[in-house]
């Protein structure tokens, strides 16, 4: 329990200072985390030049046409497995849990028993089930990212020679950006779905959004920031501007924690009615932690490949 108890503190002061995700920034200093991005990297890049050496590439340049240039994409998994997908982001949504009863420690000064295997294993299968539908939607993505591209140069008169040297130099830079997006972005999602999942598990009656408090901060989560709601309702916005946030989530499904756009940096805290905070069991809770599961290993070359990339991506 001491170590239980030196962690809570720990993230207690963190969040009192409130200008960053203390859980998101403990994970990015992971190298499984690092890794992962590199090897989500790797793949998408993978994806999309391997077009380029096929001969309807060139055939299809030659004629002005881009559809079947996009066809011949394969799927993402044919680079990296959906295993590791998923695994990934399970692992995400498990610090998630844990993190989840920290600040639950941290709100009722206690931990409170509960059957917290149950809520665990509910959040983490969703958390898997998302994974899934997530590297299909990727596919749908690369495909009209390529598509768009190639239409632009082919408006200015790109040769097949040009095309290919832009894309072959330019590519593995943006499949990084886009590498750190995604993980970025999911990895919000898994924690903040966990903590949500554990907040509940404990019986919490509501929730509190909060931003990172800095300039970073959008014009909407900056107006939602410490907005309270109940527990199962869904977190919205005046601001006009939140339908045309990139890659708006609240338009696809209803936003009950965070992230509500690309790169959000939210989080949410649990609030307790004033009855949870007395006559409480103070018991040591163990979580349940999932296997940490295969891993995609890159080789030398590949290493070698994207250590300049990742070296690049803005801050």
């Amino acid at each position: 329990m001491d170590q239980h108890i030196k962690r809570v503190q720990f993230l207690e002061k963190l969040l009192a200072r409130r200008d960053s995700n203390p859980v998101l920034d403990s994970l990015e200093s992971k190298l499984r985390y690092r890794k992962f991005q590199g090897e989500l990297a790797i793949a998408l890049s993978r994806q999309s030049l391997e077009v380029i050496k096929s001969y309807t590439f060139q055939t299809a340049i030659k004629n002005g046409q881009i559809i079947p240039i996009v066809r011949l994409i394969r799927p993402l998994d044919n680079y990296i497995s959906r295993k590791v997908f998923a695994d990934f982001f399970v692992w995400t949504g498990s610090y998630g849990i844990q993190s989840g009863i920290d600040k639950v420690a941290i709100a009722l000064k206690k931990i409170r028993r509960t059957d917290e295997g149950f809520f665990a294993q509910e959040a983490l299968n969703a958390i898997r089930e998302r994974s899934g539908a997530l590297i299909s939607h990727l596919d749908d993505t690369s495909k009209r990212q390529l598509a768009d591209r190639l239409a632009k140069m082919l408006e200015k008169g790109y040769s097949f020679e040009e095309m290919a040297q832009n894309l072959t130099e330019r590519y593995p830079q943006l499949c990084v950006n886009r590498s750190r997006m995604i993980v970025t972005t999911e990895t919000n999602w898994a924690v903040s779905h966990s903590e949500l999942a554990t907040y509940q598990g404990f019986g919490a009656t509501s929730k509190t959004w909060v931003t990172a408090g800095d300039e970073r901060v959008c014009e909407v989560c900056a107006e939602m920031d410490g907005a309270t709601i109940g527990i199962e309702d869904a977190f919205s916005s005046s601001d006009p501007s939140w339908i045309d946030l990139p890659g708006n989530f609240a338009a696809a499904e209803p936003a009950y924690h965070p992230p509500i756009h690309i790169v959000c940096r939210c989080w949410i805290e649990p609030v307790f009615e004033k009855s949870a905070l007395t006559d409480l069991e103070t018991s040591d809770v163990n979580i349940f932690v999932p296997p940490p599961g295969s891993t995609l290993l890159l080789s030398p070359e590949e290493t070698e490949q994207i250590a300049p990339f990742m070296e690049k991506i803005p801050e």
